[in-house]
């Protein structure tokens, strides 16, 4: 039971370390979010099974969120989903750094610390082009609670390219939003006691 409670309290010790440099990227539950971006170009996935998820979308867009993973995780198609105007769409493929999106690859069990994993969702975003600001919900499945869903800072790139693995820094590229400043007391501080 010590034992237990022991490594609880290292893990929310850990999972709350954030660094004041660490503004571009995000922790999760398996590791870092370096990168999340949203198109309406398509994404080329081999031995894709166009039977397998629904395309019929008014306006088909592209999301992909470019994780780090922490050190002996796995990632699996099935672990996460994303959320668009409470519609969950699930994963369609995954890559590891700048390869092909592949179907028939559903799982990485070897992973690299270092390295980063892209995860592919393909949804029905009709505003893509109108909206300025996008925050979707990634979720992980895996999870009975709502604790480890992620609101995550899309960039749009409207019809442009993603971010190729490589370009993507150590620290992240993810467009996280500064804390909001907090407002000035409103009280006289006239500085004498």
């Amino acid at each position: 039971m010590k034992k237990f409670l022991f490594y609880s309290i290292l893990m929310l010790l850990f999972a709350g370390v954030v660094t004041a440099d660490d503004e571009t990227s995000r922790r999760f539950c398996l590791g870092w979010i370096v990168s999340a971006e949203i198109s309406y170009k398509p994404v080329s996935v081999w031995n894709q099974d166009t039977h397998a998820f629904s395309d019929k979308f008014k306006e088909k867009a592209y999301a992909v969120v470019a994780v780090k993973l922490d050190r002996d995780r796995t990632l699996s198609i099935y672990d996460f989903s994303l959320v668009v105007d409470d519609t969950k769409f699930p994963c369609v493929a995954l890559r590891k750094g700048i390869s092909d999106f592949n179907a028939s690859t559903w799982q990485f069990t070897d992973t690299i610390a270092e390295e980063v994993y892209s995860i592919l969702f393909i949804v029905d975003y009709p505003d893509l082009n109108s909206a300025k600001k996008i925050k979707l919900k990634l979720v992980y499945n895996l999870s009975k609670t709502s604790s480890v869903d992620y609101l995550i800072p899309f960039k749009n790139l409207n019809s442009g390219d993603f971010t190729p693995a490589t370009n993507i820094p150590s620290e992240g590229i993810l467009e996280v939003e500064p804390p909001p400043a907090t407002p000035p007391s409103s009280g006289t501080n006239t500085g004498t006691k």
